[in-house]
């Protein structure tokens, strides 16, 4: 077994991602979910549809009954090119009479028990050396975290130990592609040492 040395960035990384992955409220998935053409883990945008809205399920397999999976994730990636995560996030996507909500907001009061249930269903996952380009398919992000597949923030993580620090975070950022699609589908990009 090879050790990381504890003072690398990797090792950093380590760190960020056991402490997120601890808290209840994540999933640590390896990044191998991720898929760099639709930029969402479809099984986790999947999962929560099915969890949370079962009537539209059946009709997404009623209108495409060969890949529901590939449907869905194709339209929703469509959709947020089209109108950015925000917008879908705040207020679903349609197509094909099929109406999806992406996220549950919190109720405001506490007296609906299917939208309570909903919104304990979104699922956020933590994700590790994020490769989100076709293009250059070697670049990553070192963290990303999802909300129900959808990636919504990047962190470039950088260590004193190694030499580096935010500046270098900030620079790497910097030197990025802008037109990267993953830049403009995450709401938040963080520059962490």
């Amino acid at each position: 077994m090879v050790q990381t040395n504890p003072l690398s960035e990797a090792a950093f990384e380590d760190v960020v991602m056991a402490a997120l992955a601890a808290c209840p409220l994540y999933t640590a998935r390896d990044a191998s979910h991720f898929d760099a053409a639709t930029l969402l883990d479809a099984e986790q945008l999947w999962d929560f549809v099915e969890a949370t809205q079962p009537k539209e399920l059946a009709k997404l397999h009623k209108q495409f009954p060969d890949a529901p999976r590939e449907a869905l994730a194709a339209h929703v990636t469509g959709l947020i090119q089209k109108r950015g995560t925000l917008e879908v996030l705040r207020n679903g996507v349609s197509f094909s009479g099929i109406n999806l909500q992406l996220v549950y907001f919190r109720p405001a009061a506490g007296g609906n028990q299917e939208h309570q249930a909903r919104y304990e269903g979104n699922r956020f996952a933590v994700m590790r050396q994020v490769h989100f380009s076709t293009r250059t398919p070697d670049q990553s992000a070192d963290v990303a975290t999802l909300l129900n597949g959808l990636p919504v923030v990047s962190v470039e993580l950088k260590n004193h130990f190694t030499n580096q620090n935010v500046q270098h975070a900030i620079a790497q950022y910097r030197r990025r592609d802008k037109n990267e699609p993953f830049w403009k589908r995450c709401l938040v990009h963080f520059a962490v040492d």
